[in-house]
């Protein structure tokens, strides 16, 4: 007997330790798997999530023309050749003509797609719809690649922040059914910027296992958190402005406050933060901790959680850490209203150095506000059902 399951596809780069990988294997935790069929493409299939997927899940295999794009030009061509992969060839041409120019690097990774459509295959599989979770390739490649009857794509962050350029997004947006983002802030942004597309642009919020976050917060770890300890979970990117992290602890050391401030997270600016960590002589206070597959036990056990960022959609970590009930400091990004309000359920701070140890400081002077901040958290409720009746309205509908 034929499955009467509507057949859904995900899309994602990767299974890494991030916010979006996170709030995927979640979602795909606490799925409907008596209503849906579900596969799941990365571009490569890796990271530390991989182990988390539920046993429902298909993982598809991995398109085999994306290491080429890793590689110099040089090896890709070899190797090409070798393959009989002339397309591999041009599209590596292609690209390195197209952006050779181009410096801004959120659309050289948008004029990326342009070269890898010309070799990447068709996907062969039919589906009900396709769900790409992440800006950028995975919602290039849900338009261009997959057959579906319906396309919904995901931007997780403040897309006036990202850098990218709309024009370039604008005859793939225009083709989904649907566009969703993480914040009522976000999707503002996206109204403004595309309210004209024949699409509808919505909010859907992460959904969170929490008891699973509550037995995983409990696992031993081997850092020391005695005494004033903050923790802060992100993409070694600029975004996370772990460099006004890194300054400001510099300033509360010097200010003689004893503190050790542990950074979860792996990225490109790890020998920048270092060096910056180094040549203040910090390096027994501001550790570069890297990726950690289970980053609770270091949120629970953490006097604060420090949201150092310049820009973001709705920060999975800061959830995370309110679920927790941890006192939250957060700079004053432009969309960090849509989880926090200062003095209710965290501590906003200008976005700057100066502010944020002044803030630091404050949180570790003054109880009370802890106290206040830790009982408000206590009665708030996260609403999964909710979220996951607006997808499954969109699937349905």
């Amino acid at each position: 007997m034929l499955s009467s399951k509507k057949k859904i596809l995900f899309i994602i780069n990767n299974l890494h330790c991030g916010g979006a990988e996170n709030a995927l294997v979640s979602l795909l935790q606490v799925f409907d798997y008596e209503r849906y069929d579900v596969d799941l493409l990365l571009m490569k299939n890796e990271g530390v999530f991989l182990k988390k997927l539920p046993n429902q899940v298909h993982l598809l295999p991995a398109p085999k023309e994306i290491p080429y794009f890793d590689m110099s030009i040089k090896a890709a061509v070899l190797k090409s050749l070798t393959g009989f992969r002339l397309d591999i060839i041009l599209a590596r041409l292609v690209y390195f003509f197209y952006v050779k120019n181009e410096s801004v690097p959120t659309i050289k990774d948008q004029k990326l797609w342009r070269a890898l459509r010309i070799c990447l295959p068709k996907l062969p599989q039919k589906y009900d719809v396709a769900i790409s979770y992440l800006e950028n390739i995975p919602n290039c490649y849900n338009v261009d690649k997959v057959s579906a009857t319906k396309k919904i794509a995901f931007i997780r962050n403040d897309y006036a922040k990202l850098g990218m350029d709309p024009a370039l997004d604008r005859p793939y947006f225009k083709q989904l059914t649907a566009l969703l983002t993480v914040s009522q802030s976000c999707e503002a942004i996206l109204h403004k910027l595309f309210s004209d597309l024949p699409i509808q642009i919505g909010t859907m919020q992460s959904v969170f296992s929490l008891d699973t976050i509550k037995v995983m917060a409990e696992e031993p770890i081997q850092e020391d958190f005695s005494g004033i300890t903050i923790v802060s979970v992100g993409r070694l990117y600029p975004q996370k402005g772990f460099d006004l992290a890194i300054a400001a602890c510099s300033i509360l050391v010097q200010k003689g406050y004893a503190i050790k401030w542990y950074v979860l997270g792996e990225g490109n600016l790890r020998n920048e933060l270092q060096q910056q960590i180094n040549r203040l002589h910090i390096t027994e206070n501001f550790f570069l901790l890297g990726q950690k597959e289970n980053p609770y036990p270091y949120l629970q056990k953490a006097t604060l959680y420090a949201q150092t960022s310049r820009f973001e959609g709705k920060s999975r970590a800061s959830e995370e850490a309110k679920i927790l009930q941890k006192i939250i400091l957060a700079t004053n990004f432009p969309t960090v209203s849509d989880q926090l309000t200062h003095l209710e359920n965290g501590y906003i701070v200008d976005l700057n150095a100066e502010a944020i140890a002044e803030g630091i400081i404050q949180l570790i002077e003054n109880n009370k506000i802890g106290e206040q901040l830790r009982q408000n958290l206590s009665t708030s409720q996260i609403n999964n059902e909710q979220e996951l009746k607006i997808l499954y309205d969109l699937i349905e509908k």
